[in-house]
């Protein structure tokens, strides 16, 4: 998996998930997500499903 937001640690560990790709992150669950990795992961799951995020500030 290579978008931005993933590096190799946090890929091989989505892979171990059966997450190899945008499509499977973005449908899997922001909770599990967040909970096995951070939320700036859980962010970039929200945006690939469209969603808009607030501006910092």
């Amino acid at each position: 998996m290579k978008f931005w937001g993933v590096g190799r640690r946090i890929a091989k560990k989505l892979e171990l998930m059966g997450i190899e790709n945008a499509l499977q992150l973005a449908d899997s669950s922001t909770w599990v997500i967040r909970k096995h990795f951070n939320v700036v992961l859980e962010r970039t799951v929200r945006e690939l499903r469209g969603g808009i995020l607030p501006a910092d500030g």
